[in-house]
């Protein structure tokens, strides 16, 4: 796992220690999305805070598995991996790799969405995700 990644998830385990996770999560999300965390909708952001314990346990389960490139080639149903433009640059290069890795996959790239596109942009992701099942 990165540095950097373990560093946030140990920021978002201490943070809900101390009885106030907030300030983890909001590293992590600030971190890895386009969004200051102030711009987050309240809702949202509530949501996140509720899950911060969850968020540490999956980020470190899926930071630190390391999956045989091998593995990939026997996923042979068809895949549209999205990511949005306004992604981090980290992002993007693994959903191109991980569409590269699949047989059947592309990768598109959505403009205007960042990585909290599913949380904030939930038509445009819909209409991707239709179009892509439509085979657009």
């Amino acid at each position: 796992m990165a540095d950097d990644e373990a560093g946030l998830i140990r920021g978002i385990r201490a943070a809900v220690a101390a009885g106030d996770p907030e300030p983890g999560v909001a590293a992590f999300v600030e971190a890895w999305n386009e969004v200051r965390w102030p711009a987050l909708p309240t809702k949202l952001r509530a949501r996140l805070v509720a899950d911060a314990g969850r968020l540490a346990d999956e980020t470190e389960a899926v930071a630190g598995r390391r999956i045989p490139a091998t593995a990939w080639a026997t996923i042979t149903a068809p895949a549209t991996v999205l990511y949005g433009d306004r992604s981090p640059p980290l992002a993007g290069r693994m959903a191109e790799r991980l569409a590269a890795w699949l047989p059947r996959a592309t990768a598109r790239r959505l403009p205007g969405l960042g990585h909290m596109g599913p949380a904030l942009a939930a038509e445009a992701m819909a209409s991707a995700i239709e179009d892509a099942l439509a085979g657009r």
